[in-house]
């Protein structure tokens, strides 16, 4: 990311392993809290504190990464647009210091427009600004698809890891029947009820 390689896809892996990590430091946490022996409670809580940092510390060199990414982005859309456009400011004026002499042939002919704002050599700003404006949308558009994505995988993980967690607590209570010595009928109704 840091060599300008971040694509969405990698952005988007990313910010998932960030979220993930998030959560899992958060499980961490709530382990910690409930830690009976007072010592190893207290390890874990330092431990939280610096995972804690180090993902505030990753995310934020993420984040500028990123923004490095599209600044970088902008500015070579900027660069290749004003070195590619044949209206430059430097083709422009030359253009203009090769036609003063002859400008009023100019005027005088018959394609030239009647508009007064019309001017054949000056860069056409407001279709840069609106390249811009466009470019800008578009990043922005394809930045907050990504933290869709992201959330959608993060959502998933997590309905995932519930239905794990579900399904194991349903067979330790039907062990548990069991061992009371529920009959198969009783423990077949429940299934069914559930």
């Amino acid at each position: 990311m840091e060599s300008g390689e971040g694509g969405p896809a990698i952005r988007g892996q990313i910010t998932t392993t960030l979220s993930a990590l998030s959560r899992l430091i958060d499980d961490y946490d709530s382990m910690a809290r409930k830690e009976m022996v007072t010592v190893a409670r207290e390890k874990a809580n330092t431990r939280v504190a610096r995972l804690k940092n180090e993902h505030k510390e990753l995310r934020l060199r993420f984040e500028q990464a990123k923004n490095e990414s599209q600044l970088k982005a902008r500015q070579d859309l900027l660069g290749s647009s004003s070195s590619s456009a044949p209206y430059s400011s430097t083709a422009s004026t030359s253009m203009s210091q090769r036609r003063a002499p002859n400008q009023s042939s100019f005027a005088e002919s018959p394609f030239a427009s009647s508009d007064p704002l019309f001017r054949p050599n000056h860069p056409p700003s407001s279709r840069e600004d609106f390249a811009l404006r466009e470019h800008t949308f578009l990043q922005e558009s394809e930045n907050s698809i990504d933290q869709y994505i992201a959330h959608g995988r993060a959502v998933l993980g997590n309905l995932v890891e519930q239905k794990g967690m579900l399904k194991g607590t349903k067979r330790r209570l039907l062990d548990a029947a069991n061992t009371l010595g529920m009959s198969r009928e009783t423990i077949g109704w429940v299934e069914r009820r559930t």
